[in-house]
């Protein structure tokens, strides 16, 4: 499901633009939007995450930090609920235009929860086993939407997301306790 938007992200979807997306959503249980951030919009949410993890990261509680190595800044692993502890991220997280994106994806009004920072610290980062967040929320019934917003350059090698294709749409998969940090 590979198509380009061409707009900023706050700007309402067209017919067309909604059909295609909802399409390759309930075909495949993913789209992949490459330009729904602008890059300036990208180095904006660089620049506050960078913020955070200098100002506001102390601040934040031990639970909601995760690490490869115990409170080493350079090992961050996760920080869980962004939008709770600083304001941007509460901003970019209530944004029309992702609102109007998941409820399109999900046919429904959507309950927002939270906005989480995943990293893979370079030689270190351990990989995440095949999952479906959904089984983490602990909601039920088990429908929810993540949006994940790539920062930097990925590819099979240096830590890429992957989804696999239709998983979604076939139900709740098994799950356990892993040995990864979260899993």
């Amino acid at each position: 499901s590979f198509f380009y938007i061409k707009k900023p992200f706050e700007m309402l979807l067209s017919k067309r633009e909604r059909g295609r997306i909802l399409s390759h959503f309930n075909a495949d249980g993913f789209v992949f939007m490459p330009n729904f951030f602008s890059i300036a919009e990208i180095k904006s949410i660089i620049r506050n995450l960078e913020r955070v993890i200098e100002e506001v990261l102390p601040n934040i509680p031990e639970n909601e930090v995760f690490y490869e190595n115990q409170r080493d800044a350079s090992m961050l692993k996760q920080i869980s609920s962004l939008n709770l502890y600083d304001h941007y991220f509460y901003n970019l997280l209530i944004n029309p235009g992702l609102i109007e994106l998941s409820e399109l994806l999900l046919n429904d009004k959507v309950v927002v929860k939270y906005f989480a920072f995943f990293n893979k610290p370079y030689l270190v980062g351990k990989a995440t086993p095949p999952h479906q967040d959904a089984y983490y929320f602990r909601i039920s019934p088990p429908v929810a939407l993540t949006i994940w917003i790539q920062l930097e350059s990925y590819d099979e090698e240096n830590g890429s997301v992957t989804y696999i294709w239709g998983s979604p749409l076939r139900g709740m998969g098994p799950h356990g306790r892993l040995g990864t940090a979260g899993f």
